[in-house]
């Protein structure tokens, strides 16, 4: 049986996000002590924009369920190389505290294509996920961002 988990607990334990529109569609948190994968499951790996539930319709209410996975060694290493270089070349806007983050601590954009020269300008690759291992759903109300 999959563990679920309540949206407000889980979005406190959200380290960074990866991929964003009108809300977190992917990233990283901490569960049990441990790193995890957190994915919105209408998300379409083939582009980074979102498909299908409320995002179709950005004032639509509904839920957005997120999956939540274990991560290998390997694959956390790359997301830890990855991200160090993103908030090195590009900023730290995406790092969470509490599930808050600050947008106004992003690098000048000249010195992002740094970034986007060595991971690819075509998108990231895709992250190597373990187990799904738990599920945190987010009620949206019209206006709400998860």
């Amino acid at each position: 049986m999959i563990r679920e988990i309540a949206w407000e607990e889980f979005r406190k334990s959200i380290l960074w996000i990866e991929n964003y529109y009108d809300g977190p569609l992917d990233g990283v948190a901490r569960l049990d002590g441990k790193p995890v994968w957190f994915e919105l499951q209408a998300l379409d790996h083939g582009s980074d924009v979102p498909t299908g539930g409320v995002l179709d319709d950005p004032g639509a209410e509904g839920d957005w369920v997120y999956d939540i996975f274990a991560l290998g060694d390997e694959a956390w290493a790359l997301l830890c190389e990855r991200h160090e270089d993103f908030r090195t070349w590009v900023g730290e806007h995406w790092d969470c505290q509490e599930g808050e983050r600050d947008i106004s601590r992003s690098k000048p954009q000249e010195l992002w294509h740094l970034y986007y020269d060595k991971w690819g300008k075509d998108g990231l690759p895709p992250v190597e996920k373990g187990e799904r291992i738990a599920v945190a759903t987010c009620k949206v109300k019209k206006e709400d961002e998860p």
